[in-house]
């Protein structure tokens, strides 16, 4: 089924990456990646303490997914901003046809990462 929805796949909250594995073979040719982790523990200090960015990269390769395919933003989620977010994805607004939202566990990150994703979010695209 192609209902015409094109556009970049993201993810905030990354870990290890199984989820984003999911995402990245989803994508289409001329589709960006955006991954966006802390890496490390953060505020609630319930991250495992495996989920870090060497991890991240050994499964990319092991998937055969190119490091440079991958927009890699290894900060907290509250300093991402919706017009960087969009220009990862080769647009100035609405370029995001799948974008999953996992990082911090607490209300003032929840809604600020789902806020960034429905700013990006393509015509038909999925949060």
């Amino acid at each position: 089924c192609d209902l015409g929805i094109s556009g970049a796949l993201g993810e905030v909250g990354v870990a290890a990456g199984k989820s984003f594995a999911v995402l990245a073979f989803a994508r289409r040719a001329n589709e960006s990646l955006l991954a966006c982790d802390l890496f490390a523990t953060g505020v609630e200090e319930d991250n495992c303490p495996e989920a870090n960015l060497p991890m991240f990269l050994d499964l990319l390769k092991f998937l055969n997914i190119p490091e440079g395919d991958v927009a890699i933003l290894k900060q907290n989620s509250l300093e991402l901003r919706d017009v960087d977010v969009a220009a990862i994805a080769g647009s100035a607004i609405g370029g995001y046809r799948l974008f999953h939202v996992d990082g911090a566990h607490y209300a003032e990150a929840t809604m600020h990462d789902l806020s960034v994703a429905a700013c990006v979010l393509a015509p038909g695209g999925v949060v």
